[in-house]
């Protein structure tokens, strides 16, 4: 980092330099109800290096996320926005802005007596080369997409009924169980909080994205089986999230199948991480996307090993999906 650069926080403030600098790394811009949702009211963090000219060069930017550690509750971040102007992307030495905004992001903020224990997020092979080489990650799993072919998949029996919902509210203590039932039979694993406010905040308040929320039950017992978050696109229906034990994740994906061919969608699809598709016992098709799982290798904190395929991972935990 030169002298005339500084390294700092961003805060609301910066929003319209955060934006102006994802319209130059991406080619459009995040409406500002999208940066609101991700970084408004303390929700998000975000490291920036500013030039001398008043321009932000580089942006890291982290969301925390609560989660199960075996069992242990401990917080996270779940990292996004990492872009670099272009005219200094060419730089991806020790000496370079990315390094610079990720290596202080880390040291401060993830590992032991940090405010943070884990990082995670979903850089492409690419990414986590040049992530590795300077120190900074460790790949610990993969991310790959699942699909059902919609009109191949049985429609429910007629014991089980698919209920849309507006308000979680109401559902507060449906949500609660299968949240308890699911992180209870992955006792060993990683997961990050699904309970009714995590829901309503990620989904529901999503302010650029209609999210399907339906809640699958028993027709005679009501009584709650899981939950999918769904979102239709041009032609196919993807499986974002869901809130269920294992052993009914095959029921909740035939009933996302049967809402999707209800909606005239042919495909199913779903992104998890990989070391979680064998509970899927319908062995739906598997296709690698280029989606690494990573671990901070820079700070001290839980080691690659220690972390490696235990992170349940799906779209709903992104940012950008």
């Amino acid at each position: 980092m030169t002298d005339a650069a500084t390294l700092r926080l961003l805060t609301e403030a910066d929003a319209s330099a955060m934006n102006e600098l994802f319209s130059v790394a991406f080619g459009s811009a995040m409406p500002p109800a999208l940066w609101h949702w991700k970084y408004g009211e303390g929700r998000g963090l975000a490291m920036g290096l500013w030039q001398a000219d008043g321009h932000l060069t580089a942006h890291y930017g982290a969301m925390p996320r609560p989660v199960l550690d075996a069992g242990k509750p401990c917080l996270a971040v779940q990292i996004g926005d990492v872009m670099v102007r272009q005219q200094d992307r060419s730089s991806l030495s020790r000496k370079g802005p990315f390094f610079e905004v990720a290596s202080t992001f880390l040291d401060r903020y993830i590992g032991h007596g940090r405010p943070y224990l884990h990082g995670f997020g979903f850089p492409n092979r690419r990414a986590m080369q040049v992530a590795q080489r300077l120190g900074l990650y460790q790949p610990t799993g993969e991310v790959i997409e699942l699909h059902w072919l919609t009109a191949q998949v049985a429609p429910l029996p007629w014991s089980q009924q698919a209920e849309r919902l507006q308000q979680l509210q109401p559902h507060s203590r449906e949500l609660a169980q299968l949240w308890q039932a699911m992180h209870t039979a992955l006792p060993h694993d990683i997961l990050g909080l699904r309970d009714a406010a995590r829901l309503q905040q990620r989904y529901l308040n999503h302010p650029t994205v209609d999210y399907q929320l339906w809640l699958l039950r028993h027709r005679l017992s009501r009584q709650a089986i899981g939950l999918v978050v769904l979102r239709r696109h041009a032609s196919s229906m993807e499986l974002l999230d869901l809130v269920a034990a294992p052993r009914d994740w095959d029921t909740c994906a035939q009933a996302a199948a049967q809402i999707a061919r209800q909606q005239d969608a042919p495909l199913l699809t779903m992104w998890l991480s990989q070391a979680h598709a064998r509970y899927f016992q319908s062995r739906p098709k598997q296709i690698d996307i280029d989606v690494l799982i990573p671990c901070n290798a820079w700070s001290p904190g839980p080691s690659p090993d220690a972390v490696a395929n235990r992170w349940l991972l799906t779209a709903g935990d992104t940012d950008f999906r």
